[in-house]
């Protein structure tokens, strides 16, 4: 018994699940950072460590699966990254409003320093490196970088913020970000929700689910 998923395709969903919030996480900062100089400020440096902690959460899942334990901490730091992330969310969204109603894309700065935690400086990592300007979702293009072919449209079809639908300007990068760490939080009350069944399960039929787990080790 154990509070965790119990088949090989909730396993493998498990997988997807840390390969996918590193993707976004790659997203985050290869293809907004690094190609479309969109700069990370403190909450959008606690939504990619929130990625980090989500694919930690789920690797201690399928890497414990056989101690109840390592479910426990696998799902408390699962749990951890969904909540911070959509929180972080949350208040990138508060800012984007404060810009748009100042009419100020880029002139307010502040949102840098140093992001913590416990005692270890995140900020000394340079993927989790914030800088000082609020405008997270908007491209910051040095001065001295000679944009060319996709990287000059894109940079200019973002240069009123990131959007999802940058047609129609839908699902902002705020929006996208709950979107997000809403999924993983509904993965971890489903999860969570399975492993008492199959606690349930285990208690009514012990002596069965003991001869399937001889017969899985043979």
């Amino acid at each position: 018994m154990a509070l965790k998923f119990q088949n090989r395709y909730s396993k493998k969903f498990l997988i997807f699940c840390a390969v996918w919030a590193l993707c976004w996480l790659a997203f985050s900062y290869f293809f907004l950072q690094k190609f479309l100089f969109i700069y990370p400020e403190n909450f959008s440096v606690h939504v990619r460590f929130a990625l980090c902690a989500v694919a930690l959460g789920a690797i201690i899942l399928v890497c414990g699966e056989a101690s109840v334990y390592a479910a426990i901490c696998g799902y408390a730091v699962w749990f951890y990254g969904a909540v911070l992330g959509l929180i972080s969310s949350l208040n990138l969204a508060k800012i984007r409003v404060v810009l748009r109603q100042d009419g100020e894309m880029g002139g307010i700065s502040g949102c840098g320093g140093t992001v913590k935690f416990l005692n270890f400086d995140l900020s000394a990592v340079p993927i989790f490196k914030p800088f000082n300007s609020c405008a997270f979702d908007v491209p910051a293009v040095p001065t001295d970088a000679a944009l060319e072919g996709l990287q000059a449209k894109l940079t200019a079809l973002y240069s009123g913020g990131w959007y999802l639908f940058p047609a129609s300007k839908n699902v902002d990068l705020a929006q996208f970000w709950s979107i997000i760490f809403i999924f993983f939080g509904i993965v971890w009350v489903v999860g969570i929700l399975l492993g008492f069944i199959n606690k349930r399960a285990w208690d009514l039929n012990p002596t069965q689910n003991r001869s399937l787990d001889n017969n899985k080790s043979i």
